[in-house]
């Protein structure tokens, strides 16, 4: 069992680039010193407890791109102890990318496939200075349990985000509503010729929107999160989950079980398919050990304020917990894309 922290503990704050104390047992914040001194923080030699469970077999296509992405990191990782750590991070994650899309589109044999991706790096030299890098391409997607709410970690790249649109336009591309899914294709070409009518705007390969128009683009977006002393675990799941499942019913599920991210996992999918989920399921949990004896405290006290909550989700109720956010049910067909 990973030894926790009790008591003060000191934090940074990134957006105030300010110190603070968090107190392990209660909750509470304060940026004066406490009076009762600091406890001592864990070493990062607790490393996280990563599971992963697979709806479908992977590609072969999908296990070069992760080779790849993880071989420019530790190309890069002689700067990483530099001035701009945090830049040479991002344009490592960057160049990984665009390292796979490349590969991708130079190889005939992947024919006109694509695939979506979503990369994270734990990152820092004690568990205070910890940051969480998303890299994020399509609409497999990040989220952070908090104290045991689900903060999303990456916005899905889906054709009617507004953003999206605007680039999309931009490039000679447009977007339209089929069968209540928002796709991305090429105008200039006849209905008839069409090959791709794509439900996501960024991806890699897809070769018939990236050339003569670069209309789906292989840029991902990347993030960068500080890790706070209330941070419990990441999951990553393609979108076969989050089509039936949204943000904090994930979160709720892997609270469920704690110190076991393959069984966590695997109840996340298993959720996925008893709700009728048709796309791919694959779900990875990245459990932070050496906030073992913090979590079984606060997810005890979360799960007695939320017990009807969980009660719902057992039953395939919809959540009464906070929205995904990443419904676009806002999106003005009118001035950003076709409905037909």
């Amino acid at each position: 069992e990973a030894e926790g922290i009790e008591g003060w503990v000191e934090w940074f704050d990134g957006a105030t680039n300010s110190t603070y104390y968090y107190n392990t047992v209660t909750g509470a914040t304060q940026w004066e010193y406490p009076e009762e001194g600091l406890a001592p923080l864990p070493s990062l030699s607790s490393s996280p407890q990563i599971a992963e469970a697979e709806g479908i077999e992977e590609k072969d296509e999908m296990e070069e791109g992760k080779e790849r992405v993880g071989e420019t990191i530790l190309d890069g990782q002689g700067q990483l102890h530099a001035k701009g750590r945090e830049k040479a991070l991002i344009t490592a994650l960057s160049k990984g990318f665009r390292k796979v899309e490349l590969e991708w589109m130079s190889n005939q044999r992947f024919g006109r496939e694509g695939s979506c991706a979503i990369v994270g790096l734990l990152h820092g030299p004690s568990i205070e200075s910890l940051q969480v890098y998303i890299a994020n391409l399509g609409d497999s997607r990040g989220v952070l349990c908090r104290g045991g709410s689900a903060v999303p970690l990456s916005e899905d790249h889906k054709p009617d985000r507004p953003d999206e649109v605007e680039r999309i336009k931009g490039v000679g591309g447009a977007v339209v509503k089929v069968a209540q899914t928002w796709r991305v294709f090429d105008p200039s070409l006849r209905r008839e010729d069409r090959p791709t009518m794509l439900a996501v705007s960024r991806a890699f390969g897809d070769r018939d929107l990236k050339k003569p128009k670069r209309i789906v683009s292989a840029v991902p977006e990347v993030t960068v999160v500080p890790v706070s002393p209330a941070d419990l675990f990441i999951v990553f799941a393609c979108d076969g989950i989050w089509d039936v499942l949204n943000n904090q019913q994930v979160v709720d599920l892997v609270n469920g079980h704690w110190g076991e991210p393959e069984q966590a996992a695997l109840a996340v999918k298993e959720k996925a398919l008893t709700l009728g989920s048709g796309d791919d399921l694959t779900v990875m949990v990245i459990m932070f050990a050496w906030q073992d004896r913090i979590a079984r405290r606060v997810l005890s006290n979360w799960r007695a304020r939320h017990v009807q909550d969980f009660v719902e989700l057992d039953q395939g109720k919809r959540h009464r917990g906070p929205e995904n956010y990443l419904e676009f049910s806002d999106v003005d067909a009118t001035d950003s894309a076709t409905e037909v």
